[in-house]
């Protein structure tokens, strides 16, 4: 099965940043999509309903979340399960 990897733009510096989470989708993009864009117009998946999570960017030290679901990345990992 194959993972992704979700990371999120950050509105600080811009930069695409690790979330640290991993998931396994039967289906997912084949590359770097926005989750907006992967859901379509359809429901977003559980596990990437992250719009009132708070990350941390490393450039800055500063706490953000994501604008939008354009700014959680679903990103095609090398590795599967």
């Amino acid at each position: 099965m194959p993972l992704f990897v979700i990371q999120v733009r950050c509105s600080h510096c811009s930069e695409e940043h690790p979330t640290g989470m991993v998931l396994k989708l039967d289906d997912g993009p084949l590359a770097k999509e926005s989750v907006a864009t992967f859901a379509g117009d359809g429901p977003i998946p559980p596990d990437l309903r992250i719009l009132n999570s708070v990350f941390v960017c490393p450039l800055t030290g500063q706490s953000y979340r994501p604008e939008s679901n354009d700014h959680v990345l679903v990103v095609p990992s090398p590795y599967r399960l």
